[in-house]
């Protein structure tokens, strides 16, 4: 989405006048609803770790938000939550992104892991609406070492996407080329 804003610009004048202008900024504001995967595929509680780790392998998916039977909202469970479990280590504080890239492989096995879902999911979920600016989200997802945050309908916990950082990436790779080829422009 491209919005504006309108700038007010001060300056002085050689004979120490203020003198105000109006300037035209165009900027790329983006939304959670302009980025995320809309209905998220879910996990349910009840779900045993094998059906989850297969889910995520048939998906090429490293989380997912977990629902109740009404649809609700009650946790998420990624990768790193299960292979932290199988290795008995924290992997938010390591680099997973090798084994993230590896999930859809061929040939990329896990050993199974006895337990539901609801064993190792995580219940403290960071959840946002659509229209939240994806700034938010980034920032969000650098304070809590997170890579996904699950897009929640407006005064509910009914999951209606799921924005990922790959997600943010996406719009940051694509934004790049046209910000420098503007910057250039404005400076001739």
């Amino acid at each position: 989405m491209v919005n504006f804003l309108l700038t007010f610009v001060i300056t002085m004048t050689e004979d120490m006048r203020i003198r105000a202008s109006t300037v035209r900024i165009w900027k790329m504001v983006y939304r959670a609803q302009d980025v995320m995967t809309e209905h998220p595929i879910s996990l349910r509680p009840e779900m045993t770790c094998d059906e989850a780790v297969a889910l995520f392998r048939d998906n090429r998916l490293t989380g997912a938000p977990v629902v109740d039977s009404r649809g609700v909202l009650v946790g998420v469970l990624s990768l790193p939550d299960l292979l932290g479990a199988r290795a008995e280590i924290d992997y938010t504080e390591t680099d997973s992104d090798e084994l993230t890239q590896r999930i859809g492989e061929p040939g990329f096995h896990l050993e199974p892991l006895e337990g539901l879902v609801s064993d190792y999911m995580t219940r403290a979920v960071q959840t946002a609406f659509p229209d939240t600016p994806v700034e938010i989200l980034a920032q969000t997802m650098l304070d809590y070492r997170i890579h996904r945050i699950i897009i929640l309908r407006q005064n509910e916990q009914i999951p209606v996407g799921i924005v990922s950082s790959f997600d943010l990436l996406k719009i940051l790779a694509r934004d790049i080329p046209s910000a420098s080829r503007e910057a250039k422009a404005a400076a001739v």
